[in-house]
């Protein structure tokens, strides 16, 4: 069998609207997350944050057709994504925050106020920041808008938010082993 850049791609798009959705319905709002991180307002948090996780999981999708999917083609399509959604979930569990962080300053959000007052861009945050509203530290006094935490997408859920992140990206990798197909070789 052979790599396949354009079922990899499909498969990957698939995989990431799907995983999308039942984040939502998990009321993870990754895009506005995303979004938010990036500095955006307005109507443009969610177009640039769905562009920032599509973009992420056509790139998961590569690896996983290029690398793992070699390595695991003996399981069924779908119990070989679900493994390797597990490898996705630790990168994601882990590296979030640096990777918001990197988001801002690509896009030039330290100088934004939502960076300003983002626990988790402490180096965009600079000595004349507003001060924080008591009851949500993220944000200033005034009215937030949208009342999103960049730096926790699940909304301070706790446990139940690494759940739901875990059931998310099972989601994502079952989708993407069920629909990625591998060229055969010709004999």
């Amino acid at each position: 069998m052979r790599f396949n850049f354009s079922s990899a791609i499909w498969a990957s798009i698939l995989a990431t609207i799907v995983m999308t959705i039942v984040m939502y319905f998990l009321d993870m709002n990754i895009m506005v997350a995303l979004g938010m991180a990036a500095g955006m307002e307005g109507t443009m948090i969610l177009v640039v944050g769905g562009l920032i996780h599509l973009c992420v999981g056509i790139v998961y999708g590569l690896i996983y057709a290029l690398i793992f999917e070699p390595i695991l083609r003996r399981l069924p399509g779908f119990l070989a994504g679900a493994f390797y959604s597990l490898l996705a979930f630790f990168i994601a569990i882990f590296f979030m925050g640096p990777f918001l962080q990197s988001i801002g300053k690509f896009f030039g959000a330290e100088n934004k106020t939502q960076a300003m007052c983002a626990p988790c861009m402490p180096a965009a945050k600079p000595k004349s920041a507003m001060p924080p509203s008591p009851c949500h530290p993220c944000m200033t006094k005034a009215t937030p808008k949208p009342l999103c935490n960049p730096c926790n997408p699940c909304g301070g859920r706790g446990g139940m938010a690494i759940l739901w992140s875990l059931v998310s990206h099972l989601v994502y990798g079952i989708v993407l082993g069920w629909a990625y197909r591998p060229r055969f070789k010709k004999a």
